[in-house]
């Protein structure tokens, strides 16, 4: 399925396939993600919960994501799919920057509570990801984006 992005989040998602192989799981990966949003300001939800294959039986808990603008980040459902249903099965499951719980991602994301999303020491990261966090940033699109739009969301602090 092919999703048109709005171009601020698509910008996102080309910076964000830059640490795309980073070696970090899903709770990682979303702290990575998550650290360089809280850098550039830009509000969030880094979710833990359960995601459930609508027509497939998959049923992966915990897992986390972030939320982003009506849209979900995630990474790495794929990569769990594919460990548990094998490669024909993770084709099909959601990968990057998608609309939140769309009936055509024919995977339900449910919610169980908010994961702090706060400022990692940058070394930290660093060495968790092999280096990764170093060629995460976030683009300028997009945090200019944010800023002309912080009047309509009150959790964007200049």
């Amino acid at each position: 399925m092919s999703i048109n992005l709005p171009s601020h989040l698509n910008d996102l998602h080309h910076a964000l396939l830059l640490v795309d192989e980073a070696p970090l799981e899903c709770d990682g990966h979303t702290m990575l993600i998550s650290n360089a949003l809280v850098e550039a300001r830009i509000p969030h939800e880094r979710i833990l919960g359960t995601v459930h294959g609508q027509h497939n039986g998959f049923c992966l808990y915990p897992h986390l994501w972030l939320k982003l603008d009506g849209y979900i980040i995630d990474y790495r459902l794929r990569m769990w799919v594919n460990l548990s249903d094998g490669a024909s099965v993770s084709g099909t499951a959601p990968h990057g920057i998608f609309p939140a719980n769309s009936d055509e991602m024919n995977y339900l994301y449910e919610k169980h509570q908010v994961a702090p999303a706060k400022l990692f020491n940058k070394d930290l990261l660093s060495l968790i990801s092999d280096g990764f966090s170093n060629k995460l940033t976030i683009p300028e699109t997009t945090i200019s984006w944010y800023k002309r739009h912080s009047h309509d969301n009150p959790e964007i602090r200049s």
